[in-house]
């Protein structure tokens, strides 16, 4: 769903996220990047191979290496998009320099069928020449999606320039700060410590950047009381916060 430029997602925890949606100059900007990074690599790899011209006479293999040629090539223009976005979750070089990111349309990771499914319909969106069919495809819908994205169920978001703290699956509580966390911890109404731990144990399965936004949203709800809000100070990442003071309820309770 999107509303003024923006992407909605409704996630179970009853919160609505929303995501600026990267626009046609943001795409076509990252595009130019990337098509420039990929025609080097090309002009680099027949550059190399000219350099051996002389072994293919030598040992008769022409159309072998002809073949490798090829395939190489095609590997480079259309691999390398899936390549990255794959590796780096979504995003390619051009998409991490303009910070925007290839989504699922319900805000999970993009899984590697989808990135393959959206790259592989590129080439219905590049015809019949520069993107043309794209293009107006993109400018006929609110979401700014291209063919690719409507054949494997993808948006494409603008992320927040902040800096995202590395992902540490055991975090460890600032010095001092264990007894307000515990404080915290007792602070949590039966509605908090659901609404947390539904997150927590469906986090695996969000885009570090959904999962980032989620878990602020949800510190800061919590934050609305001053007791749990005194224990939040020392820490830059939420999701580790909301990890701490989770662990801390349990052990409270007696659950583990």
């Amino acid at each position: 769903m999107s509303e003024n430029g923006n992407y909605s997602i409704a996630t179970p925890e009853q919160i609505r996220l929303e995501f600026p949606l990267a626009g046609l100059g943001s795409r076509f900007l990252a595009l130019l990047f990337d098509t420039t990074l990929s025609t080097l690599a090309l002009i680099l790899f027949y550059f190399l191979g000219s350099e051996m011209q002389w072994l293919r006479f030598l040992h008769g293999q022409r159309a072998w290496i002809v073949a490798a040629e090829i395939l190489t090539s095609f590997l480079i223009v259309w691999g390398y998009f899936s390549f990255f976005e794959i590796y780096w979750h979504g995003q390619t070089p051009g998409k991490r320099l303009l910070h925007v990111r290839v989504l699922d349309q319900h805000g999970r990771a993009a899984t590697p069928v989808q990135i393959l499914t959206r790259n592989l319909v590129r080439a219905a969106d590049f015809f019949p020449g520069i993107y043309g069919v794209g293009v107006i495809c993109m400018l006929s819908n609110s979401q700014a999606r291209r063919l690719g994205d409507w054949a494997a169920g993808t948006v494409v978001v603008h992320e927040s320039e902040r800096k995202l703290p590395e992902c540490n699956p055991a975090p460890l509580p600032p010095p001092g700060n264990a007894a307000a966390i515990q404080l915290a911890a007792r602070q949590l109404s039966a509605a908090d410590r659901q609404l947390v731990e539904r997150f927590l144990s469906r986090r695996s399965d969000l885009n570090f950047t959904v999962k980032y936004a989620l878990a602020d949203k949800i510190a800061q709800q919590l934050c609305q009381n001053p007791e749990i809000a005194a224990s939040r100070p020392d820490w830059e990442d939420p999701e580790a916060w909301l990890e701490a003071i989770a662990h801390a309820a349990r052990m409270g309770t007696g659950v583990s």
